[in-house]
């Protein structure tokens, strides 16, 4: 907010700002993800952004560096703000026959590299089902998905077909709302009169990105549920 985005001068101050904050995370695993949501947020190529990112790197302990990878390979389960991702997956697991709108969930629904790969792998077996662990060879995915099977789901309620609608709702709202600020960022680039038709094109693919979020965030809610 503290920067122009609309010129190239604010988007190289904004990005001299916001590069170190990011390199200085921990966990490098999270960087990459907070360099794409940066490089949306700026209009700029995630390549430029995750160099920048690069360059104001914090100097890792050689320890840290030489620690397994698999050691890091899991998110933390009370990071608030992976646990809701956390529990869309603890539910598909657990609860496949009520995931009825799995495939429903946006492209962009998980952010954590664990979680991603683990939605892939839960794409390619069968709907409304329990995962099948033998079709994959991965030690650690195997690990992480019996962690998640075993995991108490958090809940004060029943877990039935209104809860599962609505936190798969409100992933998808999240999810959405990180690909409704990378289009606006596009759209603030565009000359309108320069680029009537792309600009038209972007604005009206806008305008339903934020009709369906409006009605995924009353699905979230309870609203629309019977």
């Amino acid at each position: 907010k503290q920067f122009d985005l609309t010129n190239a001068d604010g988007r190289v101050s904004a990005l001299n700002a916001a590069a170190p904050l990011i390199g200085k995370i921990r966990d490098t695993s999270l960087r990459p993800e907070y360099a794409r949501s940066l490089a949306g947020w700026l209009g700029m190529e995630v390549e430029v952004v995750t160099a920048a990112v690069k360059k104001n790197a914090s100097a890792a302990p050689r320890a840290t560096a030489e620690t397994p990878q698999s050691s890091n390979w899991r998110p933390d389960p009370n990071e608030p703000r992976l646990m809701l991702e956390r529990e869309v997956l603890k539910a598909r697991l657990q609860m496949p026959a009520l995931m009825r709108n799995w495939k429903e969930l946006e492209k962009n629904a998980f952010s954590h590299p664990a979680y991603i790969k683990l939605r892939e792998f839960i794409d390619t077996q069968s709907d409304f089902a329990p995962v099948n662990l033998s079709a994959t060879d991965s030690e650690d995915l195997k690990s992480f998905i019996t962690e998640l099977t075993v995991e108490p789901i958090r809940t004060d309620g029943e877990i039935s077909d209104r809860y599962v609608s609505s936190i798969m709702a409100r992933l998808n709202e999240v999810a959405l709302s990180r690909s409704i600020a990378e289009v606006k960022s596009s759209l603030q680039r565009l000359n309108p009169v320069e680029n009537e038709t792309e600009y038209n094109a972007i604005f009206s693919q806008l305008v339903a990105m934020e009709s369906k979020r409006r009605s995924l965030r009353e699905l979230a809610l309870g609203e629309g549920l019977t």
